[in-house]
């Protein structure tokens, strides 16, 4: 997963925070969503522990002025992936 950006909503708990624990462990980079900024944090800190990289980013997208700054914030991401 070198060079991979694992892309991760609902990473706050649950399969969300496994998924970016093992996206992380595997040397993705992980951008992780959550609604919970201390929840986040702990998996940041945990990937960091196991040598992984993982971004937090707090949003709710239930709600839409947040799914407006997480679309902008994804395409941000994916035009530093394509130049």
């Amino acid at each position: 997963m070198q060079e991979k950006v694992a892309i991760i909503a609902g990473a706050s708990s649950g399969i969300g925070r496994a998924a970016a624990l093992l996206f992380a462990k595997n040397g993705a980079k992980v951008v992780a969503v959550g609604r919970n900024e201390k929840d986040l944090n702990a998996l940041r800190d945990e990937a960091q522990k196991n040598s992984g990289t993982v971004k937090v980013y707090l949003a709710d997208i239930r709600e839409a002025t947040q799914i407006e700054d997480y679309s902008v914030m994804l395409l941000k991401i994916l035009i530093r992936l394509m130049y």
